[in-house]
């Protein structure tokens, strides 16, 4: 049971992270687009959600679609690339009595 609870906390901060890093994406996309300077991000910002309020619903629908989509590849490229770390939370490597390493199930 405590080994149960220790690998869901585990995994629901590396779930934690990798939402974190997709957050920092999008921010580092803005930021880029205002020339990273506070006031470009602002500016940039301030014309997306402008444009994104004046629109239709069906065009506002088609831009939660496309940035939900963007979101979940970006976060599915964060995972495979933290995914090993997430292979040592549940399978850690031990060290046998003669040194050797091995993983933890073999």
């Amino acid at each position: 049971m405590a080994t149960a609870c220790y690998v869901t906390l585990r995994l629901c901060g590396w779930l934690a992270v990798c939402a974190a890093f997709v957050t920092a994406c999008w921010t580092l996309f803005f930021a880029a687009l205002g020339d990273f300077s506070f006031a470009g991000l602002v500016l940039h910002l301030d014309n997306f959600t402008s444009r994104y309020i004046g629109a239709d619903p069906l065009r506002q629908a088609a831009f939660r679609a496309q940035f939900w989509l963007a979101s979940g590849a970006l976060f599915l490229v964060v995972a495979v690339l933290r995914l090993p770390v997430l292979i040592q939370f549940i399978a850690p490597i031990k060290e046998r009595p003669d040194g050797q390493e091995r993983a933890a199930g073999r």
